[in-house]
């Protein structure tokens, strides 16, 4: 079981899907794209549901994010604070986006940075010079909101 606060991700196709544990086996995340590419929202889960067959794991990247880990009761607060919103955008305010806000305040998500921000993020300095799309993106998000 997962201490109250924690962000847990749970492995999908191709991706890992992000929430935070707020105890009494519930989380809250984002729940992205439903059937027929409906937008889902912020929303509270039993564990199993949000795992839907697949083991959780604690995040492991807590330590590249900006800023320190509030405290376990300021981390559920903001992650029920969101409760409703559906404003959810792949790139830009993914399920991962929301858990690592509701952590250290720092909206990012691994998954979408591009190569160069994720390469910063690490220490990986060498490693700098390759571009993606998503650096691309990134540095037009504004645009796109």
């Amino acid at each position: 079981m997962f201490r109250v606060g924690t962000h847990i991700q749970v492995g999908r196709l191709g991706y890992t899907h992000h929430g935070i544990y707020v105890g009494r086996n519930q989380v809250v995340h984002y729940s992205g794209f439903h059937e027929f590419g409906g937008k889902g929202s912020v929303s509270i889960t039993t564990l199993s549901e949000f795992c839907d067959g697949q083991q959780a794991q604690e995040y492991p990247r807590a330590r590249l994010l900006k800023g320190s880990a509030f405290l376990a009761e300021e981390i559920v607060c903001r992650a029920k604070s969101r409760l409703g919103e559906d404003s959810y955008n792949v790139f830009f305010n993914n399920c991962e986006h929301f858990a690592n806000w509701c952590t250290h305040g720092d909206s990012y998500s691994a998954q979408t940075a591009g190569t160069v921000e994720n390469n910063v993020r690490s220490g990986n300095y060498l490693q700098l010079g390759g571009l993606t799309l998503f650096d691309f993106i990134s540095h037009f998000k504004g645009l796109f909101k």
